[in-house]
């Protein structure tokens, strides 16, 4: 899971978020729809560290509570997500060829994939 907050990203702030949160979805991390920016962090924040009754606070908050709750929808699916056929795929070619070399076979005399995964018979892929 990915939640954005960003603290002084200048005029284009935004921008910096949304490239942050490309980067999070290209590296296969779930991004929540909601982000936040708070403008002169410096002046949000009291002398003891804890962010000052705003606005700004309250979509923080509602940031991070949409964080835990996607969290909370997600944890239990995550090898769901996880399972892709071109990586199930490419796991069955390095196991053939492994099982080919073991054999003798040479590389080449017809790559197919057999097996069950996750209930989908890979030989009829």
């Amino acid at each position: 899971m990915l939640a954005i907050v960003e603290v002084s990203g200048g005029s284009q702030s935004f921008n910096a978020v949304n490239s942050l949160r490309i980067l999070g979805r290209w590296m296969r991390m779930w991004t929540i729809a909601d982000q936040s920016s708070i403008l002169k962090a410096y002046e949000e924040f009291t002398e003891e560290g804890w962010m000052k009754e705003s606005s700004m606070r309250e979509r923080l908050v509602d940031c991070l509570e949409e964080f835990v709750k996607y969290t909370i929808v997600m944890r239990p699916h995550l090898e769901v997500f996880r399972d892709r056929f071109s990586e199930r795929r490419e796991m069955g070619r390095k196991e053939e060829k492994v099982k080919r070399e073991e054999e003798g076979v040479k590389e080449g005399d017809g790559d197919v994939l057999t097996g069950m995964v996750n209930g989908v018979d890979l030989g009829r892929i």
